[in-house]
């Protein structure tokens, strides 16, 4: 594959830490990938000494993968590579996941250096609507009662049923979709 400059420096650079932001479809994974096998193979580094985190399971998973195959296809190019072959079971006990299971892994690790309770549990996705909706109610409640004037325009505005619950899903509905926002904090 021929890389643009810019996507050669990516892969090319070292003695700093590298951060690489691009739209999708630019090849940022190809880059990445590149990028780490050549580290591996000019360097002397394993694939356990990286820390490679994305957004989604599904990236981190197809990381591992393509990785699996790149390295896989430059041993077919040097089978004496014995650094390279120790990297194929390294692999899947690298630091390539998303955000959150690193920060995860990490508080599970290191608890005892910031007083946390090493006996927790992240929710699950229903879990946290349920308690989204749970403290919207709460909060809907303390509004009504003490009688704001702008929640009120905002809910005979937006709520079109008698009921509670669609007006709490559109404003969750936006509440998630703001969050994915960079300068979200413009908002008002």
């Amino acid at each position: 594959m021929k890389f643009t400059r810019a996507q050669q420096q990516a892969i090319t650079t070292t003695g700093s830490n590298l951060l690489v932001a691009a739209s999708a479809g630019s090849g940022k994974t190809t880059v990445l990938i590149e990028r780490l096998v050549n580290r591996i193979k000019n360097d002397g580094y394993n694939i356990d000494e990286f820390l490679v985190v994305t957004f989604t399971e599904a990236a981190a998973s197809e990381l591992k993968q393509r990785l699996r195959s790149k390295i896989t296809e430059e041993l077919i190019n040097e089978p004496s590579n014995k650094h390279l072959r120790a990297q194929l079971p390294k692999i899947g006990t690298s630091y390539i996941s998303t955000f959150h299971a690193f920060c995860n892994q990490v508080i599970r690790k290191f608890f005892y250096l910031i007083d946390f309770d090493p006996i927790y549990r992240i929710s699950d996705d229903i879990e946290s609507l349920v308690l989204e909706h749970e403290t919207l109610s709460t909060l809907m409640e303390e509004l009504f009662e003490k009688d704001d004037d702008k929640f009120k325009k905002i809910y005979e505005r937006f709520n079109l049923t008698l009921y509670d619950e669609p007006f709490i899903n559109m404003f969750l509905d936006l509440y998630h979709r703001l969050r994915t926002l960079p300068y979200k904090q413009d908002f008002e």
